[in-house]
């Protein structure tokens, strides 16, 4: 069965509307925003989908993804790098443009600048000038065309996304195609209908999702009722999720319940007042209301009572007393000690410091060093648990003498006074200000309306305040005043109004009032509930309203789901496509002799099918890097990204940066090749310093008859890279280009001859003469020995070698004499004096090129012999 059988039974088992737009996209109908529309309000109110018939695409209406881009230049670079300002450089629309730079001259800024206003596999910054103080933000501008309409946009902030057709290669971007999915723009046009119709599913869903945001912004706040009343219970079955029908049923109950009868406000008032009525005489609810307030009263009464005991007057007074008598007693132990220990070669032995030193030994001597001894162990030959080290007399009659003091009684005393100061402060901040059942009981104690909540919190607040103090407070400082002190009569005005509580609550009678009462709240809240619900019934029909939509454009948005496609696009493409895609693939590995390698499918998205390179046929699944060498890598990279390539129907440029690093000269040969095939029909634009490869791709340019434009980058004197010129070095010329360079300075000679002295003129000869003979070289390398041995392959070409024969001795005569004339004009060793050497004119310049071009079409003519 065929992919277009396939997606025809396929349809069939798809919503009308889904078949609908497939036949109408393998039509060329243009789906456009109304038709969009149109389809959005039949899945909302199941009206038919009109669809527009067939029409071609609109004249200049562009695609994404269908144009082809080319990149003319880049100019205006401004703190890009290091380069140099106000640059342009310039590229080829067609064939191959080769933009050369040795290393440092600023190439790499103008690769990288296009490779993150392009689309590239790795993205990495652009940086400015590290070594200059107070540059600004990298920027240039970039020209660049869509088909034949030229344009220019600011970079980077302008990038256009119609750039984003263009494709940028470097080392980088290549090792990602070793470790990570490649996703191919290859579709048959049968799948490209499939992509399409999940296109216009995502835009009617979008279109939806819109009517729903406009939908939610329309919300209506609903009245708040009951939940036990009938209009409560009508509000409650209101939601997204309820059914169209149910909420047309549900309009009818709403209107019933918003009919108030005419004297509903007197009915209400009378219900109001019956309610509380039957409320107040209630036995048990009364006696729970006086005891639930007796309680509360009671908590707060109790705790301020409790911190008056903590925080009050006679609590502050003992711990100024407690301090005092800590501080009388400690400074007697220092006297104690200053007196006894003044001679020690260590001051402070006494003091609060020394003496949790002191017992920190005891603990460590009794425990660790000298369990089962009295501390300190002090006899001879023993070793100090402080210092480590044996205790000779001295030191053993002080070790003596310090415990004696810490056991004296003064010490013992201060000591104890200070334990009993913390331990009291201890217990008052242990009490909390306000707890929060406390808080509780005040809220609702002012839920009540008790006019002594706003003293209570005033003396809680009053205590909180000695508590606040109380933490930071300085023990040495002799009587602290603490502020005034909180009254408690408060407290007993609470206990009081409890006791008048729980007597009012015990002379209550039980009664049998709670059916009563029920049924007067019941009526209350059914009639307060209609009266609220009246009032809001406008914005409640409009939120009914507003829900019926809702709920038809939920169920529109689930309609317009794509999972249902993308799985049958998946499957397709993984039949129709995936063998495709791994042809290619192997085909450009097997250029780049690389085998063992295969493309593996690892899922897909939206209709997309991803890929990954692995080993074929590997007992071991390891990954790619690791087994590969850097120059095998390379070569991976290439292939897929020149897989990629291919498959690429808009046919947008290519950038290479250094695309050859690790490649042998094969490799880089086929390399070469393989970017001029894809310039036959496409702009290539490559980066190098490599001027062998440069070559290469000039000779691969002139055999495929490819347009071959010659750019490159370098350095002003030894400091600024990036001054860009529309040709390469005299080195990377070849042999038409040097002829063509000789014959445009022979002129620029011939004009100039009258104007220049004796000095001047030799000396543009010398280089004239010099360059005629490096081109003599040239011709040698290139058209003889070149023809016979391949310097970067090491091959020999037998079938070449008949050119030899050719070559005759008055062919070598004219060379030897014309080699030897430019060498004689050439600035290379210094004229004798008895010579009376005096330089060519330019007739005989011209004559001696003349001789050059005809010994050399001469040469040519030989290998077709």
């Amino acid at each position: 069965m065929s992919i277009e059988d396939e997606i025809t039974a396929w349809a069939a088992t798809r919503p009308v509307w889904n078949t609908q737009v497939l036949q109408a996209l393998m039509t060329g109908a243009v789906i456009s925003d109304e038709t969009v529309a149109s389809i959005a309000d039949h899945l909302v109110d199941g009206s038919p989908v009109a669809l527009a018939p067939a029409l071609p695409v609109p004249a200049g209406a562009a695609t994404t993804g269908t144009n082809t881009v080319t990149i003319h230049g880049i100019s205006n670079t401004q703190d890009v790098n290091a380069l140099a300002r106000d640059q342009h450089l310039t590229f080829a629309p067609a064939g191959v443009t080769v933009v050369y730079g040795e290393n440092g001259s600023g190439k790499s800024g103008y690769a990288r600048l296009l490779k993150s206003a392009v689309r590239a596999r790795h993205r990495e910054d652009v940086l400015p000038d590290i070594f200059a103080e107070g540059v600004g933000s990298p920027s240039a501008v970039v020209h660049f065309a869509v088909d034949d309409a030229e344009d220019t946009c600011p970079w980077p902030g302008g990038s256009r996304a119609v750039l984003r057709q263009v494709s940028f290669y470097d080392e980088a971007c290549g090792d990602s195609y070793v470790t990570s999915d490649m996703e191919l723009t290859y579709r048959p046009a049968a799948l490209a209908f499939m992509d399409q119709l999940i296109g216009v599913s995502d835009a009617v869903r979008t279109e939806v999702e819109r009517r729903l945001s406009k939908n939610a912004a329309a919300t209506k706040a609903l009245p708040h009722l009951k939940a036990t009343t009938t209009a409560g219970q009508l509000l409650a079955r209101l939601s997204a999720a309820t059914s169209p029908q149910a909420i047309d049923d549900l309009v009818t109950l709403l209107e019933g319940a918003a009919n108030l009868p005419a004297d509903v406000a007197e009915r209400l008032i009378e219900a109001e007042r019956e309610h509380v009525r039957l409320r107040a005489s209630d036995p048990a609810l009364e006696r729970k209301r006086y005891t639930d307030a007796a309680a509360r009263r009671e908590t707060v009464a109790n705790h301020i009572r409790a911190l008056d005991g903590s925080l009050g007057t006679t609590a502050m007074d003992r711990l100024n007393s407690l301090a005092a008598t800590a501080a009388e007693l400690r400074a007697a132990a220092t006297v104690a000690s200053s007196s006894g220990f003044g001679a020690e070669p260590v001051p402070g032995v006494g003091s609060s410091t020394w003496r949790a030193l002191w017992e920190a030994a005891r603990a460590f001597s009794e425990a660790e060093a000298y369990p089962g001894h009295a501390f300190p162990v002090a006899d001879e030959g023993d070793t100090c648990v402080l210092c480590h080290q044996q205790l000779d007399e001295p030191a053993r009659g002080r070790l003596s003498r310090f415990e004696a003091f810490v056991r004296d009684d003064t010490s013992r005393r201060a000591q104890a006074a200070e334990g009993d100061l913390r331990q009291a402060v201890d217990n008052a901040l242990a009490r909390e200000p306000l707890p929060s059942t406390v808080e509780a009981a005040l809220q609702l104690l002012d839920d009540l309306g008790d006019p002594s909540v706003t003293e209570a919190r005033t003396v809680l607040a009053a205590f909180a305040q000695r508590h606040e103090l109380l933490k930071t407070w300085d023990r040495s400082a002799a009587g602290t005043h603490w502020g005034k002190a909180p009254g408690l009569g408060v407290a007993e005005t609470l206990l009081g109004k409890a006791r008048q509580d729980r007597e009012s609550a015990a002379g209550i009678d039980d009664g049998g009032f709670a059916a009563s009462l029920d049924r007067a709240a019941r009526e209350h809240d059914e009639l307060q509930a209609s009266v609220e619900f009246s009032a809001e019934y406008d914005n409640v029909v409009a939120e009914v309203t507003r829900r019926r939509e809702q709920s038809r454009l939920e169920a529109a948005r689930r309609a317009t789901d794509t999972s249902g496609i993308t799985r049958k696009s998946t499957e397709l493409a993984r039949v129709f496509v995936t063998d495709v895609v791994r042809d290619r693939f192997t085909r450009e590995l097997d250029r780049l002799h690389l085998d063992r390698v295969t493309l593996r499918d690892t899922g897909g998205r939206k209709g997309q099918l991803l890929h990954r390179p692995a080993f074929l046929g590997s007992a071991r699944n390891v990954a790619l890097d690791t087994v590969l060498s850097e120059g095998e890598q390379t070569a991976l990279g290439l292939a897929g990204f020149f897989t990629e390539a291919y498959f690429d129907s808009t046919k947008s440029a290519l950038v290479f940066d250094d695309p050859i690093s690790s490649l042998d000269a094969n490799r880089r040969r086929y390399v070469a090749e393989r970017l001029v095939q894809l310039a036959a029909d496409r702009q290539v634009v490559v980066f190098t310093h490599d001027s062998t490869f440069a070559a290469e791709l000039r000779r691969a340019s002139q055999d495929g008859s490819v347009p071959f434009t010659p750019r490159s980058v370098e350095r002003s004197g030894a400091k600024t890279p990036g001054i860009c010129q529309d040709r390469h070095p005299w080195d990377l010329k070849d042999i038409d280009d040097r002829f063509k360079w000789l014959e445009t300075r022979l002129t620029k000679i011939r004009s100039e001859r009258a104007d220049l002295d004796f000095d001047d003129y030799d000396e543009a000869v010398s280089l004239w003469a010099g360059r005629l003979s490096m081109t003599w070289e040239r011709i040698l390398t290139l058209e003889v020995a070149g023809r016979i041995f391949d310097r970067g392959t090491m091959q020999v070409k037998p079938m070449s070698f008949r050119m030899l024969v050719q070559i005759s001795q008055e062919d070598d005569d004219e060379f030897q004499r014309s080699y030897g004339q430019c060498s004689e004009w050439a600035a290379r060793h210094d004229k004798s004096a008895e010579l009376n050497y005096s330089p060519p004119e330019p007739s005989e310049l011209q004559a001696e090129l003349d001789k050059v071009k005809a010994w050399r079409k001469k040469i040519k003519k030989y290998l077709s012999v």
